[in-house]
């Protein structure tokens, strides 16, 4: 029996990825990032053995999963995820602060405000927005290419 109710295809996968990053669009929280990073980095693994996906599609999963947004979510995905990342060095770090002056004007309860995530990767860092439009570019653009 299935585990995953309503998720049999890659292209399944990618409407979720689509559904977080609106979401951390209208707000930033660590919740929804980190549940954008686990869904993308997911992604390359149905994207490689997805049957509906043809073998050229497949095969261009690896320069995907290879891509310096990706390897961001696969980081964040694990550290997660797991207390320790114990099988790779991870080469992200992610920080969140939150509370009055923080994250997009106006957006968020009053006086609370939003979360702002910072991402470093490899010596540059990033704002999770630029992380989620980055990693929705990419995909959008693999879905193109192949159906």
């Amino acid at each position: 029996m299935p585990q995953r109710p309503g998720f049999d295809y890659a292209r399944d996968w990618f409407a979720k990825l689509q559904r977080e990053a609106s979401k951390l669009n209208a707000l930033v929280t660590p919740d929804e990032f980190s549940n954008f990073c686990i869904t993308a980095w997911s992604l390359c693994d149905w994207a490689e053995k997805d049957a509906t996906l043809s073998a050229g599609a497949h095969g261009e999963v690896a320069q995907v999963r290879e891509s310096p947004w990706l390897q961001i979510c696969r980081d964040i995905a694990n550290g997660t995820k797991h207390y320790e990342i114990t099988r790779y060095k991870p080469k992200t770090d992610a920080s969140a602060a939150s509370g009055y002056g923080i994250g997009r004007y106006g957006v968020g309860a009053y006086g609370v405000g939003e979360s702002s995530i910072t991402v470093e990767h490899s010596g540059t860092k990033y704002d999770a927005l630029v992380v989620v439009d980055q990693v929705t570019n990419l995909w959008n653009a693999f879905f193109k290419n192949h159906g």
